[in-house]
């Protein structure tokens, strides 16, 4: 059987959708032109994987390694990463992390090839990379799609997140970390013992493995076993060229940046154009400084258009809220993130059948996310991927003085422009809004037309392609 890496999924994914794979053959820079290209396409809802075959660096050198962006910014590439559908992939998701895991297999380094090219010490440059300057105000070029990987001293258990990293130097790397994220604790826990904090960026894999690294385990758990689950395989690993023989990073990964954070020292990083849609400000953070990289002859490099597409977070968010919801309201039928809320309000479908679920399901959701602010109960008959009908359902479904609840003073995302800071936390309010029917009141049926009718009447049977297109959007004119 062959191994599962990002050549696989990318052969695979062109041969069964070639329409959502667009190859850029001319140079184009690494500094906001290939950001230019993602957004042109996003302004028409369009989310292709963008493979830039002669990216110019910031050296202003046409690099040897394509860029790739856009790989998990659809929910179609996404579950056809992970074999799943368009509507269950956050369902699909959280059931192979959570109940598919396998453990991890070691292998060779002569068998591992993200060891086909090994750079240490003073050969270290990052400035060959293609790393993107995504924005305006961005204090430079970024690592924005790498995973983090660090360990819990004590337990010696791998922690994986994706961390954004300012590349301030050919062998410096400044890293930004949620207030409560799990690398953190790892970092002050050697910080307290006076050590610097083993660690590494690893670059580019099987969309199936970022996914099952990122459903965010307990602490300390391991983030390599649920990848397995999402890969329907063991995720082969092998050891680092200067962490130690227990530092262990994927095998089959594109790129592989090992260094250390250097205990106490932090340095001024960003802006940077997040998640948010705005700028994160500039904070004095860790400080990474580089040992090795190494990676495959003809790597790819990856990065995530950051502040423009969440689907790959937020759908993580969105099995992550099914599996909590799921535990206090059984009934639960789908959970869905907006895009455009940009991973601060969820949508929870319901087949309600007792008064004080819908509340119940809110307060699950509230509280086992920091990144959701809103969340939002409609019945199952309103389609959740449809924004118009979950606002109708709102309109006319709700009495403010009892279906909306105000939570001020909650734990927030550490980005969340609207919040506050208290010591090392970020608070603000929350706000939840049952938009279901009671049950004690009739409400007239909602108007359709027959299934089969719906099914049969296409308009491309009756009108060609451009003609539809051209209709003007009622939104936008």
């Amino acid at each position: 059987m062959s191994i599962k890496d990002l050549r696989t999924f990318l052969n695979d994914y062109e041969n069964e959708f070639p329409d959502d794979v667009i190859h850029i053959e001319a140079p184009i820079r690494c500094k906001y032109e290939i950001s230019a290209i993602a957004i042109a396409f996003e302004k028409k809802s369009k989310f292709p994987l963008l493979i830039f075959h002669k990216p110019v660096n910031a050296k202003e050198e046409t690099s040897k390694f394509p860029v790739i962006t856009n790989l998990l910014a659809s929910r179609t590439k996404l579950a056809y990463a992970i074999g799943s559908t368009f509507d269950d992939l956050s369902i699909d998701w959280i059931q192979k992390a959570e109940n598919e895991g396998k453990q991890p297999v070691t292998v060779q380094h002569s068998e591992s090839s993200c060891k086909e090219v090994i750079y240490k010490g003073d050969e270290v440059d990052l400035m060959d990379i293609p790393f993107l300057t995504h924005h305006e105000l961005d204090a430079g070029p970024y690592i924005s799609a790498g995973h983090f990987v660090s360990y819990d001293p004590d337990s010696r258990v791998d922690n994986v997140g994706v961390y954004r990293g300012f590349v301030s130097d050919t062998r410096e790397i400044r890293v930004w970390f949620e207030p409560r994220a799990h690398a953190k604790i790892n970092m002050t826990k050697n910080e307290s013992l006076g050590k610097d904090t083993p660690c590494a960026f690893w670059i580019g894999h099987h969309p199936a493995v970022p996914m099952g690294c990122y459903v965010r385990p307990p602490y300390p758990k391991s983030h390599y076993f649920p990848a397995g689950g999402t890969l329907g395989d063991q995720l082969r690993l092998v050891s680092s060229e200067t962490l130690g023989s227990d530092f262990m990073v994927p095998a089959d990964a594109e790129f592989v940046i090992e260094g250390f954070l250097k205990a106490g020292v932090r340095k001024s990083e960003a802006p940077f154009g997040e998640y948010t849609g705005y700028y994160g400000p500039e904070r004095e953070n860790p400080v990474m400084e580089v040992t090795c990289i190494t990676h495959r002859n003809d790597a790819y490099w990856h990065s995530h258009m950051v502040g423009h597409n969440t689907v790959f977070s937020a759908t993580a968010q969105e099995a992550a809220l099914y599996s909590s919801v799921r535990k206090v309201v059984p009934n639960v039928k789908r959970i869905l993130i907006p895009p455009a809320a940009k991973q601060f309000m969820v949508y929870i479908q319901l087949e309600k059948t007792m008064e004080g679920q819908a509340k119940s399901a809110i307060m699950a959701a509230l509280t086992s996310a920091l990144w959701v602010k809103y969340a939002v109960v409609v019945d199952s008959d309103i389609d959740i991927r449809d924004d118009r009908e979950v606002l109708w359902a709102i309109a006319s479904r709700t009495r403010a003085e009892r279906d909306i609840y105000i939570i001020p003073d909650m734990a927030i995302a550490g980005l969340d422009p609207s919040g506050y800071d208290l010591g090392a936390a970020r608070l603000g309010t929350k706000v939840g809004i049952d938009a279901s029917k009671p049950l004690d009141l009739k409400f007239p049926e909602k108007i359709d037309i027959p299934a089969e009718v719906k099914k049969k009447i296409r308009l491309e049977d009756f009108l060609s392609k451009d003609k539809i297109e051209s209709v003007p959007n009622f939104l936008t004119g």
